[in-house]
């Protein structure tokens, strides 16, 4: 998968794909989370950074939206003390996930 997400057309698909898959309010914590996934691979941070918060919004404890939205808040400069929250809280709950020890 990560290597077809190199492909601006697959990419754009992927988006297509998640965003019919969101529209509904019963999409599951997981849709959200690729969903930011892809729109971050496709450089549109801000939607993106919905996606993660959506979520968590359904799920507060899903570990990798919680670490992925560390992540570019930390890399935009934003709010420092949320994105680190996230962070510890992703590496809270899975402590050997090397992906969120990083962050």
């Amino acid at each position: 998968l990560s290597q077809r997400l190199n492909d601006p057309g697959i990419v754009e698909q992927a988006r297509q794909v998640v965003t019919e898959l969101t529209a509904g309010p019963d999409a599951p914590p997981a849709v959200w989370y690729m969903r930011g996934v892809i729109n971050e691979t496709a450089g549109d941070a801000s939607t993106a950074e919905q996606a993660y918060r959506e979520a968590l919004r359904r799920q507060p404890d899903l570990a990798a939206a919680q670490n992925n939205l560390a992540m570019l808040l930390a890399q935009r400069g934003a709010d420092a003390d949320e994105a680190l929250g996230l962070a510890q809280a992703a590496v809270g709950s899975e402590p050997e996930n090397a992906a969120f020890l990083d962050t």
